[in-house]
């Protein structure tokens, strides 16, 4: 009886232990797929004006330098702050930010 009872915990307690596990690997590929994406370059007045508005409400005094584009929609901006370092940043057509890399 008590093997029984011992082998009931164990087991219950592996299976919420695997099943926290899986929550950390989608973040991380969600992530990972905007890295992935292929960017075509596109003239910075073609980006849409909420991808604009966002930008300049996010980085006050940056300058956009080039921006691109991929099949989902999704835009990838280099850009100069006002000390004259550059970054990338992502966003998504609607002008949410996904993501910036220094």
């Amino acid at each position: 009886m008590k093997k029984t009872l011992f082998l009931s915990v164990l087991a219950l307690g592996s299976m919420t232990a695997f099943a926290q596990k899986s929550d950390v690997n989608t973040e991380r590929a969600a992530v990972v797929s905007v890295q992935e994406e292929e960017f075509t370059e596109i003239e910075k007045d073609k980006l849409p004006v909420a991808v604009v508005e966002a930008f300049e409400k996010t980085y006050d005094g940056a300058t956009i330098k080039k921006a691109y584009v991929n099949a989902k929609e999704e835009y990838k901006i280099e850009a100069v702050d006002s000390n004259s370092e550059g970054f990338v940043t992502y966003f998504d057509k609607d002008g949410n930010l996904l993501k910036k890399d220094n």
